[in-house]
């Protein structure tokens, strides 16, 4: 059980409902079943991390020595608020050992509640990584990889023997800008058939401008954050229980993350019933407008820019956490 758990990151409280009990002693046929223990479960978790962090201070220390002590990691690191509203800094690794097999592993999660400064975030981490590995990292790092926000780069700028290599999430994320329709790519060019001519600014993106996809970003942001007060939250979630619909919030997406528009759009779709039924008969200080100015056509685009942006947006949204 503890490794059914471990092994696919699920929490302690699942095996703790009436449901999974009587599952177990079904499946076993012992009346008498009994789930485990919190406490146990959390020694057997600590032994678990415990391994793990050995396994990973020698497997660096073993890659270090083969290339002579010269640097060979990539630092992926960020900062973020979870839903408790606390702070967390998160790093983790990729590398590809001796025998060409490309490695990802993550070594840090941890809490700091008193600001971002990059200073702080790079002792952090820093400090944690030899606390729980035993390691001087920094001296194996060669690369650093950050998200595009002006923060994160700046902590990466204090790795100061290290080379910041940020194409990862720039790549993706100029891939999902020019997909939604919010950027696009331009370049100076000769016209044509004329030498004598300035040169022009022309769109270069590939199969032209979206305009529609910027406007439909603006109009789905706009519905979403109409339902971020506490009567609004409470009715829409009242009609999903109704009808028996899924109980899904709005989702306020950051707009320095790109890829979080993708999962507003998905949020959206799903929950395009219920807003649905929620304007039918909808308050007289509500305003429908939010919902009606969305198109036929334009929730056919959302569908299509989610399917074509979906797993970009995956890869964007998970590189760093």
């Amino acid at each position: 059980m503890s490794s059914w758990l471990i092994n696919d990151g699920l929490p302690y409280n699942v095996i703790q409902s009436r449901h999974f009990k009587s599952m177990m002693q079904a499946a076993t046929g012992r009346s008498d079943f009994t789930v485990l223990a919190a406490s146990t479960y959390n020694d057997i978790l600590d032994a678990h991390y415990d391994n793990f962090c050995k396994a990973v201070a020698s497997l660096l220390q073993v890659e270090h020595e083969t290339l002579l002590g010269l640097p060979f990691l990539n630092l992926m690191h960020d900062t973020w608020t979870n839903v408790s509203k606390d702070g967390v800094v998160g790093a983790s690794i990729a590398f590809i050992d001796r025998s060409w097999h490309p490695r990802h592993i993550a070594l840090l999660a941890t809490a700091k509640n008193d600001g971002h400064e990059s200073m702080e975030v790079k002792e952090l981490i820093d400090e944690k990584c030899s606390e729980r590995f035993g390691l001087c990292v920094e001296s194996m790092v060669k690369f650093t990889i950050s998200d595009t926000a002006p923060a994160a780069k700046k902590i990466s700028k204090e790795f100061d023997t290290t080379l910041p290599s940020d194409c990862v999430m720039h790549v993706l994320n100029l891939c999902i800008l020019y997909g939604l329709g919010l950027r696009d790519n331009w370049k100076m060019k000769m016209p044509e058939g004329d030498s004598s001519a300035k040169k022009r600014r022309t769109l270069v993106t590939p199969g032209g401008a979206l305009p529609k996809g910027a406007e439909l970003v603006k109009k789905v942001r706009k519905l979403n954050n109409y339902f971020t007060t506490t009567n609004r939250i409470t009715r829409l979630e009242e009609v999903q229980k109704f009808f028996q619909y899924p109980i899904l919030r709005a989702k306020v997406d950051a707009e320095v993350r790109v890829a979080s528009t993708v999962s507003v759009f998905q949020r959206t779709i799903v929950n395009f019933k219920a807003f649905e039924k929620y304007f039918e008969r909808c308050d007289p200080d509500d305003d429908p407008s939010v919902f009606k100015s969305l198109s036929d056509d334009d929730w056919k685009l959302m569908v299509e820019l989610e399917a074509v942006l979906n797993n970009i947006s995956h890869l964007a949204l998970v590189e760093i956490q």
